[in-house]
Parts: structure tokens; C-alpha cells; sequence
């Protein structure tokens, strides 16, 4: 074998949906094993964590304590060593793929250790950049439309965040397999992008502009008929504090009587005075102060704060509600999501039984960790590096980094809006 001489590496590690990221200058790979391939990695694409600690706790759930999750797994290299099976592969071939969960591995090193089936051949024509830059994402991208949505040409499909680096891609292949695409922006940056894909595109839903509606877009495009599949990259689980529509949720939500409220107001004070307690109205999770409100001729209420339990969403990533992304859906519609913890409460769920409608769960991840999809997976692999060589799909890249900058480039991935942050070595 000939790894002895690559046994330490340098490494970025960092546990994904935690803040904390480490560098760990000198770590040693795992033995080569018969079916291993060592390869040198050129370039990694850097992205931000689809995977919630819950579920990266189970998935993780064999490997020793204290190890962490290495950062960035899509990677593009040269082979440097193979097993003594290896039969697909050999030394100085140029591969591309993506590192599984489980392997304990960063792909931000200069080395790493794989097995066989995990990476394909890389085209001659495609730069190491442009494939680790989309090759995860493109993956992903495959899985929802494909797996999950089961995309057919004349088919409407709404991509929300569309000048991502996943968004742009799921576009494209939507695009490419005949379908009609609404995608939703939230910045002027991310709407120019779009304006300047290479992609015809239905419409461009601003959430940023005050009056904007999803739903109301989606149903003049579609004849009121709706969206077949609708592919999310997060949502919001509860309306927005200080919004119009949070504010309107509310109003409505305390529309009672005072025959109903002021009772109501007293039994609160009574069980539980000066103390918060927590209820659910009209699908809308809320905190209630028991304290009774003064009373004003025939009116009364009570003190409550709206508040959302999104932790992705800031004041730039405006995200639609559950109610939104459901009444986009047409009869049979299929909602792709990448929420791991999504909860309907029962009006959502009513919603979507008259409609007939699907939910998935976005995990591409899935792929590497059962053994039983190898081949389908590398089918997958294929595929998208041949469209990424005759341009069928182009990487959304933002911009490249160095190894030394990987570690805050990863802290801050979030701030990226727009494309793919790529780390080269």
C-alpha cells in the first residue's frame, strides 16, 4: 500500500449545527482498506448543515464519543492509492463525489479516504472547482424533483430561494425535463441573479416587497389549478413577529366576544395569576400573559406575544408559513421539504387531505449511508457530471477561498445568499 507516506493531513473539523468549528492541523486517516481509495483533494464546496443535531446524533450514533463532523463533504480530487479490489478506479485518475456522514472525515484536508463507489470519474471538462462546487447540491436537487417530486414534463414547479446554489440547480434540472419554474427572491442581489440565468423563468416572487404573494402568483400562473410540486429550503414554522400577517393572524385569532373573552380572561388570572403560560390558537403557537387587559366599554383581551421558532430565519431570509406553501399546492400536489422537524397541526393537515397532496423529506445524505442504493447512486453521479460537462447544469459559484480562510468562510456561510463558497487547495 501506499498511504503510509499520507497517514497525517491537515483537516478543518467542525460539528455541524453547533457554532463550534475547530482546525485540527495533523490527522490520521483510517487504514486503506480493500475496496478504499485515497484521494488528494483539490477543491471542496463549503455549505451550511440540512441536517438537524437530532438527527446528525442518530445518524452518528456508532461512532466514538467526542468525534466531530468534518467540514464540507463535496469534494473533487485526484486518486493517489487504491485498495486491492478497486477495479473502476486507479492512481492519477481525476474523481468527484461526496463524503458520508459517518466517515468521520472533513473534506476541507488535503487528503481522504473513500470507498470505491462513493466517487465517480470526473470529465476532463469540468473544473475541480465547478464540480465540488455543485456536485452535493446537484444530488440533492436530483432526489427532490426526481425521487421525491416525480417530475414530469408540463409539470409547475415552485423553487423557493432560487439564486442559491441548490436552488439554481434544482431550477435548471426542472427546467431541463420540461417543467414550468416559479422561484421566490428576497434581496435585490438574488433577483437580478435570476434574471440573468440562462433559464426562462414563469415568475420571480419577491418576499421582500411588502405586498407579495406566493399564492396569489402561483394560482394566476397555473389557471387556479396550483403547483404539482413545491420544493422548500426551510419555512417558517410560525408566522413573523411584527408582520402584517402575523398581525392580521392575530386580530383575528382574538375576534371573540367579551360573552366568551372576559370569562376567559378571569379563569386565566385565577389558575395561573402573574404567570406565562403556553396555548395554541388557529394553528398559531403563542405566549399568553394571564393578566387581564383593562376593559374599555365592552372590550377585552389578552397580552400575547407572537414569536417564531424558525432559528434559520433572520430579517434577509423571508420564509413563507405552512398555510402559504400548502395553498400553493394543486390536487396530488408534492411538497419537498427539507424541514426534519415539521409539524402540521390538524387545519394544515386538513388542507392537505382535500388536496390529495404529499409531503417529502429532503435528505440526500441517505444515499451514502445505505449500502443497498450504491448503484442508483452512482447512476446519479453520472448523470449530473455528464449535464454539468454539456452545460445542462451550471455551478452558482461565489467565490473560492484558501484552506487558512475555510474557517471563516464556514461561520459565516449563512451570510451567502447568493451561490456556492468553494475551498481550494
Amino acid at each position: 500500500m501506499h498511504e503510509d507516506e499520507h497517514n497525517e493531513v491537515r483537516t478543518t473539523a467542525g460539528l455541524f449545527g453547533f457554532d463550534t468549528v475547530n482546525v485540527v492541523l495533523q490527522v490520521e486517516l483510517p487504514q486503506l482498506e480493500r475496496n478504499g481509495v485515497l484521494i488528494q483533494v483539490k477543491a471542496c464546496g463549503l455549505s451550511t448543515s440540512w441536517v438537524d443535531s437530532v438527527a446528525l446524533c442518530q445518524v452518528l450514533s456508532k461512532i466514538s464519543k467526542g468525534q466531530c463532523v468534518g467540514a464540507g463533504h463535496d469534494i473533487a480530487g485526484v486518486v493517489v492509492a487504491t485498495g486491492e479490489d478497486v477495479t473502476t478506479l486507479s492512481k492519477g485518475d481525476q474523481v468527484v463525489g461526496i463524503l458520508p456522514l459517518d466517515y468521520e472525515q472533513s473534506g476541507c484536508s488535503d487528503f481522504v479516504m473513500v470507498q470505491e463507489f462513493d466517487v465517480v470519474l470526473k470529465p476532463s471538462t469540468v473544473s475541480f472547482v465547478d464540480a465540488a462546487g455543485c456536485v452535493g447540491d446537484s444530488v440533492r436537487a436530483y432526489t427532490a424533483l426526481h425521487y421525491l417530486g416525480r417530475l414530469s414534463s408540463g409539470d409547475t414547479v415552485i423553487v423557493l430561494d432560487g439564486a442559491s446554489s441548490f436552488g439554481s440547480i434544482c431550477i435548471q434540472l426542472a427546467h431541463h425535463w420540461g417543467a414550468k419554474v416559479l422561484t421566490t427572491s428576497s434581496s435585490e442581489d438574488e433577483k437580478r441573479y435570476l434574471q440573468n440565468m440562462d433559464v426562462e423563468l414563469a415568475q420571480i416572487v419577491e418576499l421582500n416587497q411588502k405586498n407579495a404573494s406566493l399564492k396569489s402568483v402561483t394560482m394566476l400562473e397555473t389557471g387556479n389549478l396550483g403547483a404539482d410540486i413545491l420544493v422548500d429550503q426551510g419555512i417558517a414554522q410560525y408566522p413573523q413577529a411584527g408582520s402584517h400577517k402575523a398581525d392580521s393572524s392575530l386580530a383575528h385569532a382574538f375576534s371573540f366576544s367579551s360573552s366568551f373573552l372576559i370569562p376567559l380572561c378571569h379563569f386565566l388570572h385565577i389558575m395561573c395569576p402573574g404567570t406565562q403560560m403556553s396555548c395554541t390558537l388557529l394553528g398559531h403557537r403563542m405566549v399568553a400573559n394571564a393578566d387581564i387587559l383593562p376593559i374599555r366599554g365592552h372590550s377585552g383581551g389578552i397580552n400575547c406575544n407572537i414569536y417564531d421558532d424558525n432559528r434559520l430565519q433572520n430579517s434577509m431570509n423571508l420564509l413563507p408559513s405552512k398555510h402559504d406553501i400548502i395553498s400553493c399546492l394543486a390536487v396530488g400536489g408534492r411538497w419537498v421539504t427539507s424541514k426534519a422537524n415539521l409539524q402540521l397541526d390538524p387545519p394544515n393537515s386538513r388542507l392537505m387531505f382535500l388536496r390529495c397532496a404529499s409531503i417529502g423529506f429532503l435528505f440526500e445524505h441517505a444515499w451514502m449511508l445505505s449500502s443497498a442504493q450504491q448503484g442508483r447512486y452512482q447512476h446519479i453521479l453520472m448523470d449530473i457530471m455528464e449535464k454539468v460537462a454539456t452545460k445542462t447544469i451550471r455551478p452558482n459559484i461565489h467565490h473560492t477561498v484558501s484552506f487558512d480562510g475555510a474557517v471563516e468562510v464556514v461561520k459565516a456561510l449563512e451570510e451567502v445568499r447568493v451561490g456556492k463558497v468553494v475551498m481550494t487547495i
